[in-house]
């Protein structure tokens, strides 16, 4: 069982009914990245320790853009003018040029330095990719127009594969044209057993079919 705390609630400890081994730790790119090339882990990982206090594990996954919530893009990352679009789905939200340079040269280095905190940390299960798309989970739907593009998913999972060889890392869908292949690296890529438990307990955001 993975719990699902969003925020990182401590009532949810006493609320449990299952008995869960891991949590899901949700954090925005603004939280972490506090400034530019200036990253705050301590802070964001604070709110974990009641959960590792009983053996629990964190799943974890950043996003970008979380319809109805404030904007995960650092705020120093749009003072240097990124392209963004404004919508109103789901709550509203504000959805970046994936294909952006200045977006993707940023967004490879955070990768590289959540590579370097993540990969050997005893606390962590799983790492989850999300970061593209409404809730991270790599799509835009209804608005297609805003939909992360197949070369921004490639660049995403490429980045991933150089920056972790050692934790499992978790895809919301198979990457563009092949699967991942990596000698050093371990990646789900059917199903996203992260992604899978949000949407048994009700909370996931699943494309309509």
């Amino acid at each position: 069982w993975v719990a699902w705390v969003d925020p990182l609630e401590l009532s949810l400890l006493k609320r449990l009914q299952q008995t869960a081994t891991m949590f899901y730790a949700l954090g925005s790119w603004k939280d972490i990245e506090v400034e530019d090339g200036v990253y705050d882990f301590d802070q964001w990982e604070s709110a974990w320790q009641p959960f590792l206090q009983r053996g629990m594990k964190a799943v974890i996954k950043i996003f970008i853009d979380y319809p109805g919530r404030a904007s995960g893009i650092p705020e120093w990352l749009l003072a240097k003018g990124l392209c963004t679009t404004r919508y109103s789905e789901y709550g509203g939200g504000l959805s970046p040029n994936y294909d952006s340079e200045l977006f993707r040269a940023k967004l490879a280095r955070f990768i590289e330095a959540l590579g370097k905190r993540y990969d050997h940390h005893g606390a962590v299960a799983f790492f989850e990719v999300g970061l593209l798309g409404f809730w991270g989970q790599w799509h835009t739907y209804p608005r297609d127009d805003l939909e992360p593009s197949d070369d921004a998913k490639r660049f995403v999972v490429e980045a991933f594969a150089r920056a972790f060889h050692h934790k499992k890392v978790l895809l919301p869908a198979p990457p563009p044209d092949q699967p991942l292949s990596h000698p050093d690296t371990d990646t789900d890529t059917p199903t996203d057993t992260a992604t899978d438990t949000e949407t048994a307990t009700g909370t996931g955001h699943a494309r309509p079919t």
